[in-house]
């Protein structure tokens, strides 16, 4: 089946690319809304029990983004072909300065987070991904907006985002663990 997004690329997404006509013209062709009427047709199911998994569907998948977008953890998905980011939480801007909008801005260098003693190392991970190989979590340092110095462990692994290769990501803050680190040497 051929899907369609309704929703933009994210919450700062202005969806300037398409008119309302077009988004409507894909609601009527959904393969799910399809398949369901067949089966409420075939009398399989019943439409109030579809209505019933449909919300269900639509609350666990509100759940997850409360989850991401409520997290410690700085949690980001970013498309592989162009570089850029397509979601991240608020805890960017609590911990880096930068607001989602700025950090999901077409054009914006995700590098300019990224400490310059890190750059190579988060360009090889980059590299990898782009070869469609995973790698193992790895430390590396980012910079905040006010220059503050963030290392961050990244466990990340390669999806499918809108048809296209993208990387989910989660950064876990370790700084504190570093500066432990340092004064017990």
């Amino acid at each position: 089946a051929v899907t369609y997004r309704y929703r933009g690329h994210s919450m700062a997404d202005p969806e300037e690319y398409r008119s309302k006509e077009e988004v409507e013209e894909w609601r009527e062709r959904d393969p799910i809304q399809a398949f369901a009427k067949r089966l409420v047709d075939e009398g399989v199911l019943e439409e109030d029990e579809f209505e019933q998994m449909d919300k269900e569907a639509i609350e666990r998948v509100d759940e997850a983004q409360r989850f991401a977008d409520e997290s410690v953890n700085l949690i980001f998905l970013r498309d592989l072909e162009t570089g850029r980011l397509v979601y991240v939480n608020d805890r960017f801007e609590e911990l880096l300065g930068y607001s989602r909008a700025e950090l999901t801005a077409p054009g914006f260098d995700f590098f300019v987070m990224v400490a310059p003693d890190s750059v190579e190392k988060v360009r090889s991970s980059r590299a990898m991904h782009l070869r469609g190989e995973e790698h193992l979590p790895f430390e590396f340092a980012m910079a905040g907006r006010n220059g503050r110095r963030v290392e961050v462990m990244l466990n990340s692994r390669i999806t499918v985002w809108d048809g296209r290769r993208a990387e989910i990501g989660i950064m876990t803050d370790i700084t504190l663990h570093h500066h432990l680190a340092e004064q017990l040497r």
